[in-house]
């Protein structure tokens, strides 16, 4: 479904325009198919705010900039097509949330202001504009990502927990000199993914405002860095606590050690 002049109207669905930009609401028992792929125009809104259901699912979310994907309070389910999607307008609402399903990636460019729950049950979901106030769940066969252009960063303000499962992965940023920002971070135990890629001097970090819990996590080091020293991999402007990783792999040809000063997580590459 695209959201533009020729959406065609059901029961409890009302659609109007004002100044030339298309308006959605559903309301009351307002729904469209689980399998509808939506993508939003640009200055286009899609509003669920006034649905009596605790949320809506449909096969994905797309948006073009300046458009507006207005949750309320309700829970937007998206994914399950498993395409490849990239929300660039804002997702809003007080206490809205999201539930990223399916294998696909779903980009989130905007400056998104939702403040309910985050959680990554499957498929990437990766962050190359802001998340607001709200808390990340990264679950088994889910994964957040940072940007993958070089040099730029993303920000998360609320905390991010990445579960006790293998398939459960943060990667900061996959060019290699990206930075992801994020409230308190927490792996819950040793079988949690980070992925730590490089460039041939940098690597990709996580900035936490908050405390980390490291939990024994395992990390993976693509090929990249071929430069000796000592780089940061999670800061901290907290504490952090918890048992040192482990190196589940190293493809960069160095011999890597992981170590813990003050309240940052390091790689030392020689």
């Amino acid at each position: 479904m695209v959201l533009d002049s020729s959406v065609e109207l059901t029961h409890n669905i009302v659609k109007y325009s004002y100044g030339g930009a298309a308006r959605l609401f559903l309301t009351g028992d307002g729904a469209i198919s689980s399998s509808s792929a939506v993508t939003i125009g640009t200055s286009k809104t899609f509003n669920i705010s006034g649905i009596s259901a605790s949320g809506l699912t449909i096969a994905s979310l797309a948006s073009n900039g300046s458009s507006q994907m207005v949750l309320g309070g309700k829970n937007l389910t998206a994914g399950g097509d498993n395409a490849d999607t990239s929300v660039n307008g804002v997702v809003s609402g007080s206490g809205g949330s999201l539930t990223k399903q399916g294998s696909g990636t779903m980009i989130m460019a905007g400056t998104n202001t939702y403040t309910g729950a985050t959680t990554i049950d499957a498929g990437t979901l990766q962050i190359n504009g802001s998340l607001a106030d709200t808390a990340v769940a990264v679950n088994s066969g889910g994964k957040l990502a940072g940007r993958t252009t070089t040099g730029t960063n993303a920000t998360i303000t609320g905390a991010v927990t990445v579960a006790n499962s293998t398939t459960a992965v943060i990667q900061p940023g996959a060019f290699g000199n990206n930075t992801l920002n994020t409230g308190a971070l927490t792996f819950n135990g040793s079988s949690a993914r980070m992925t730590a890629n490089s460039t041939t001097t940098t690597f990709s970090k996580i900035a936490v405002t908050g405390n980390v819990a490291l939990g024994g996590m395992g990390i993976t080091f693509p090929a990249g860095v071929t430069t000796n020293g000592t780089y940061k991999l999670i800061t901290s402007s907290g504490t952090m606590s918890g048992t040192l990783p482990s190196i589940i792999s190293n493809s960069t040809g160095k011999t890597l050690n992981l170590q813990q000063t003050g309240n940052d997580l390091e790689v030392v590459v020689s």
